[in-house]
């Protein structure tokens, strides 16, 4: 009896104990692959991170903006020289026309023209020309004008404006210098700063003291007026 007794609780203890360590390895395999498992996606987060850390970011994309307006310019006059402001057609300093201007409307010319002007309305003059100007009223200040005048109302001219030329006007005012002839329907007043080399010819003339004027005046009249101041002189015989 102790013999067996003996045998089989050996016996007892190799099964049980196979059973035990079978128990156990698979445990252990089970904790094997866990671990394998966890390492595989503490890898695969590492590598997305670089992944991301290394990305291109994608291009945003620029706001549009709208196209410039480039104004046409001229051959010879940039575009910014002339503009009009109130109808009134602006010829800025610094531009030089070679060539005659027509204008319906008023023109304010600083510039230099070499060529003749032909203004419907008014026209002011702080510039030089070279050339001929017709204009309804003519305003010089400031300015060289080498050429004839011709307007069909009334022209002030400035202390600081010089004229070579001939002025046909119905009335002026005339405050700086003329080497030319002055014609007029109605009055010219010579201002005490005015110069005039030439002869006046106007319906009432006035110079005043401090003026200079070398030439001849020629008050003009209607003829019967003249001959009402001398009717009362008696006939030579």
């Amino acid at each position: 009896m102790g013999f067996k007794e003996d045998f089989k609780r050996a016996m007892q203890e190799t099964v049980y104990g196979n059973q035990l360590d079978a128990e156990e390895s698979a445990l252990e395999a089970e904790e094997a692959s866990e671990v394998a498992e966890k390492v595989k996606l503490s890898a695969k987060k590492k590598k997305d991170e670089m992944t991301e850390s290394h990305s291109v970011p994608e291009p945003v994309p620029a706001k549009a903006t709208p196209a410039e307006t480039v104004r046409p310019v001229k051959e010879d006059i940039p575009a910014q020289a002339v503009h009009e402001t109130s109808n009134v057609t602006v010829i800025s300093a610094g531009t030089i026309i070679r060539g005659g201007i027509e204008s319906e409307g008023a023109i304010e010319f600083n510039g230099e023209l070499v060529g003749d002007v032909n203004c419907k309305q008014e026209m002011v003059i702080t510039g030089k020309v070279e050339g001929n100007v017709t204009a309804e009223r003519v305003l010089l200040q400031d300015a060289l004008i080498k050429g004839n005048i011709s307007c069909h109302t009334s022209a002030n001219i400035s202390a600081d404006t010089q004229i070579m030329g001939d002025l046909v006007v119905r009335d002026a005012r005339i405050d700086g210098r003329i080497m030319g002839n002055v014609n007029a329907e109605g009055a010219i007043i010579a201002g005490e700063t005015a110069v005039i080399v030439g002869d006046i010819t106007a319906y009432t003339v006035e110079i005043q003291k401090g003026s200079y004027f070398e030439g001849k005046v020629i008050m003009t009249g209607p003829s019967e007026e003249k001959n009402r101041l001398f009717d009362k002189f008696p006939k030579m015989v």
